[in-house]
Formats: structure tokens, sequence, C-alpha cells
């Protein structure tokens, strides 16, 4: 599919406290998948290839100040599986590479040229696993699953970044027709991390 539109972007807010008003940001965007179903639909997976380009692109410098200048690219594959091997079990997989960088800028901030963009991980991948019990303890489930974010610049310089992270997670859950209860752990070996959301 081709896409090509814009977005109106709100104000941001400078840390001296002055508003910073944005023009609209224009966009093109590309992408091309292949989307496949095997075995009676018991495997699903989908695979894509994307090329963003944006106008006005919005760059936080170092110090936090916000600027609108350039052109910003984004282009990487996505990966997603979904599986119903055996009756009850569900298994849901995902992963992204994403090179967001800045390609273009005015005279005035030519250092940044060819960086990381903001708030962009390279590398996010999710597993999840479950499995609701047939027979015996009928209705009862478990679940099982792990969250990985690549590490992410603060600022187009690139000087300083979030840390890559990895949260594991559990669930247990009895489930009737109409109705179900759970438990989810989020988050078991405790990790510390951060994120800019």
């Amino acid at each position: 599919n081709y896409m090509n539109g814009f977005q109106n972007l709100a104000p941001v807010q400078q840390p001296n406290g002055d508003q910073l008003i944005l023009d609209p940001l224009y966009a093109n965007q590309y992408e091309a998948g292949i989307k496949t179903e095997l075995f009676n639909k018991k495997i699903s997976a989908t695979i894509s290839y994307y090329k963003i380009t944006n106008d006005n692109a919005v760059i936080r410098q170092t110090d936090l100040v916000y600027q609108q200048d350039g052109k910003q690219a984004s282009k990487g594959v996505e990966f997603e599986f979904l599986a119903n091997p055996v009756p009850g079990l569900n298994i849901t997989a995902g992963y992204a590479y994403n090179d967001n960088r800045i390609v273009k800028t005015s005279e005035a901030n030519k250092a940044i040229e060819g960086n990381k963009a903001q708030d962009a991980p390279e590398n996010v991948a999710n597993f999840w696993a479950s499995y609701k019990f047939q027979h015996v303890l009928k209705g009862f489930g478990i679940g099982v699953g792990v969250n990985y974010v690549d590490k992410s610049y603060m600022s187009t310089a690139n000087t300083f970044y979030i840390p890559s992270y990895t949260i594991f997670n559990q669930t247990v859950f009895y489930e009737q027709a109409s109705w179900r209860v759970g438990l989810k752990l989020n988050n078991l070996t405790n990790e510390k991390y951060w994120s800019s959301w």
C-alpha cells in the first residue's frame, strides 16, 4: 500500500516554559507484505516491509529543546506469528526492526544528520503462550510471556539513551463460557526499566 498525508501537531512546551507552535507533519508511506495461513489455519504469519518519510520532523535536542527541522526516514520489517497447534494452546509472537533516522536538516543542525531519531528503539520483540486445560482441571489455564525493547536515544544528538530491557510476565486463570477470573503478574524478575512513554 501507499499513503500520503499530513498530521496536525499539538504545540510542545520548551524547558523555559515557552510554547513551540508546530507546522503539520507531512508523510509518505510505502508498505508491502505477505500473510499466510497453514495447517488448516492453525498457524498464521505475517511479514511486511515499510518505509516512511516525514517532512517537518520534530527534533529533540540534547538540552531537551524542541525544534521542527528537516526530514526523518523510518524503514524496517515487522513479523507476527500466531499459532494454535493443539486445542487449548495459543502462541503469539512478534518482532519489529526499525531504522529511524534524521536524513536531512538545515545547516544549523548538520551535526545530527544520519543520527537515530529520539524515542525509536531499533528492535522490539514479544512472545506470549497460554494453555487452557481441556480435560483434567478443565477451565483452568496458565500463561507466560516476555517483552523486549531495545535501547532508544533521548535526543537526536545520540549521546544519552534509555537502556534496553526484557520483562517476563505470567498469568493463571479460570474460565467458563460467560466469565473469567485471572491473576497476572508483570515483571517477574523485578527488572528496573524506563520508558519514554
